[in-house]
């Protein structure tokens, strides 16, 4: 996720649960009535998204106890599961009074996520364990799927409105960043020792070339093993801490327009040439660029903004809500079996390790 979003925004996210996608049985399908436990705003929470909440805040609990004989006190556990309640859809709130919406498009990626972690879980059968363990259903995971998207496109849209001018003002005065692009010639052998004349000779090809007068992107695209500078032609703009130290030291050494003799790092050797701060491309790409003061700034407005409709939530209990027990549900979860293990394809090292310019925390990760 993008690292200026705001503090507390905790909506249960795929990403998460993707994460938590462990081993387990088939749970229990039976129909339940909607909003027998709670309404939120009026709305009849299901079955299915109250077992979800109820059964993850508990574990959540659990894991937090320092005994592991103790239990959660169904108090605790009922204070933090409308605590919950109220926070997601105080946030849920203040996305429609954004008018965010998603596209078509936007909603097919969801469901083209959704369609990858099938695959990924060997299947049908497979994906289901895995949604059983952590209390969802594939209704649900794809409903979660799209408020995560909503979500983070809600924040970009705030973000944007609200501190993009602040954002390019920082990166007009700042000399704390240095904007570069990256000729990157990969080490075939990364073992200690290893003969790397032969990446040298190519980089020193490079270099030679690109002092001489040709354009440095077509030395790129003709040359470079770096998919983070494929990715996006615009380059890397970064303070320091952020890349390898000796990418680092030689970027900011150079003068702008200048172009660098072979670096090498751990990566290979790369060819670095300094360009003037983008302050277009800043503009066009302020949420994921702006600098930590600048999130900070906004996490702290935002978290003020969003507590407001956080307080106005309203939440009404059903009938069933006074039989809850710490154990309620407890026989509808399945007993773990194994899921089958996914396979993908290692994904490249980046020379740039980070394409943001901002090394600020996101809590709504």
């Amino acid at each position: 996720m993008n690292k200026y979003v705001a503090k507390g925004l905790s909506i249960a996210a795929c990403a998460a649960m993707v994460a938590s996608m462990a081993a387990c049985g088939t749970a229990n399908d039976t129909a339940k009535a909607d909003g027998e436990y709670l309404a939120v705003n009026g709305n009849p929470i299901s079955y299915d998204e109250f077992r979800y909440y109820f059964l993850t805040t508990k574990s959540s609990l659990e894991s937090s106890l320092e005994d592991e004989s103790q239990k959660v006190e169904l108090s605790e556990l009922l204070t933090a599961l409308e605590d919950v309640f109220k926070r997601d859809y105080g946030v849920r709130a203040w996305i429609a009074e954004q008018g965010t919406t998603l596209t078509d498009e936007e909603k097919q990626a969801v469901q083209d996520n959704t369609t990858m972690m099938v695959s990924m879980m060997g299947g049908e059968d497979g994906f289901q364990q895995a949604l059983d363990s952590i209390y969802c259903t594939k209704d649900l995971y794809n409903q979660m799927g799209e408020l995560q998207a909503l979500q983070q496109k809600a924040l970009n849209e705030w973000f944007e409105k609200n501190y993009t001018d602040a954002v390019v003002d920082y990166f007009t005065d700042t000399t704390d960043y240095v904007h570069v692009q990256h000729i990157l010639i990969s080490f075939e052998d990364t073992t200690e020792g290893a003969d790397h004349s032969a990446e040298l000779a190519t980089a020193q090809e490079v270099y030679d070339k690109a002092i001489a007068g040709e354009d440095f992107e077509a030395l790129i695209e003709e040359y470079n093993e770096d998919p983070g500078q494929a990715a996006d032609m615009n380059g890397y703009t970064f303070t320091t801490g952020q890349m390898v130290e000796e990418f680092e030291t030689a970027s900011f050494a150079l003068e702008e327009n200048a172009i660098s003799e072979p670096v090498e790092t751990s990566y290979g050797y790369h060819i670095i040439k300094r360009l003037p701060i983008d302050l277009e491309y800043i503009r066009a790409n302020a949420p994921s660029m702006a600098p930590t003061e600048i999130v900070e700034e906004a996490n702290s407005a935002l978290e003020t903004e969003i507590q407001s409709y956080v307080d106005a939530v309203e939440i009404s209990k059903g009938e069933k809500y006074n039989t809850l027990t710490v154990d309620t549900f407890a026989d509808t979860i399945p007993t773990p079996t194994p899921v089958p293990e996914s396979s993908s394809a290692a994904e490249s090292s980046s020379a740039a390790e980070s394409s943001s310019a901002a090394e600020s925390s996101s809590a709504a990760e």
